[in-house]
């Protein structure tokens, strides 16, 4: 979206790394669709992902960390995503795979699964 282009960032987290219980929870629930290059990945309740790789091209990654600047979190996955396809664009690379690095607050309250799902759902949405 125009307004995820236009988002500065303005903000420091405190990370910490998910349980994969909570990661398959909510991957579960993120309506992924299945990709014919995938032969390995989210879908499946993995934490990696395999792909099948055609002969004679070329594998573009780009990873862009970015500290969570609004509290809208369904936002914040839209600029992320739009961000992650931004970088492949400028080199002229076509988006196959992408990789969602999350970090989110401390955990007091049991807002993770709540918060991660709204994250990668503003992001799949950007991405589909």
């Amino acid at each position: 979206s125009k307004a995820a282009a236009q988002a500065a960032h303005n903000g420091d987290g405190v990370a910490r790394e998910s349980s994969p219980e909570l990661l398959a929870k909510v991957l579960a629930r993120a309506n992924l669709p299945r990709a014919e290059h995938i032969v390995l990945g989210a879908q499946d309740g993995e934490s990696a992902s395999v792909f099948a790789h055609p002969p004679g091209t070329l594998a573009v990654a780009s990873t862009t960390v970015l500290t969570p600047f609004d509290s809208d979190l369904y936002f914040f996955g839209q600029v992320a995503a739009t961000d992650a396809l931004n970088a492949l664009y400028a080199v002229g690379a076509e988006p196959i795979a992408a990789i969602a690095l999350a970090c989110l607050a401390r955990d007091a309250d049991g807002e993770a699964e709540e918060q991660l799902e709204h994250l990668l759902s503003g992001a799949v949405e950007q991405l589909y």
